[in-house]
């Protein structure tokens, strides 16, 4: 599991074509010719990380404000997981962690 302050963002060069159904998402990847078929919101989640480097938290918590996903206990867990899978096929990547300390000792 990753640190819930961890930005993320899409892959440099990332280009994409989505064909969204009910529940559903085929993402067809233009560079590499793969195609994956995922469950919503992964159409979301890429959409909010396009031009976006954003955190875990602030995709739950924006994904509760706009009623994309229940406001429960599972809530972050359920982003986490989302952006793991999109980052084991390569869409997403994680940057650095703004909240890091970047001062020499």
């Amino acid at each position: 599991m990753f640190n819930s302050s961890n930005l993320w963002t899409w892959i440099p060069d990332l280009k994409i074509q989505l064909i969204v159904w009910e529940n559903e998402v085929l993402i067809f990847n233009r560079l590499t010719q793969d195609t994956h078929l995922l469950n919503k919101p992964a159409d979301w989640i890429l959409d909010k990380l396009n031009n976006n480097t954003l955190s875990v938290d602030e995709l739950t918590k924006t994904a509760i404000s706009q009623n994309i996903i229940p406001n429960d206990q599972d809530s972050f867990l359920y982003i986490n997981n989302f952006l793991t899978c999109l980052k084991e096929i390569n869409l997403i990547e994680l940057t650095s962690n703004r909240y890091e300390d970047n001062s020499l000792a």
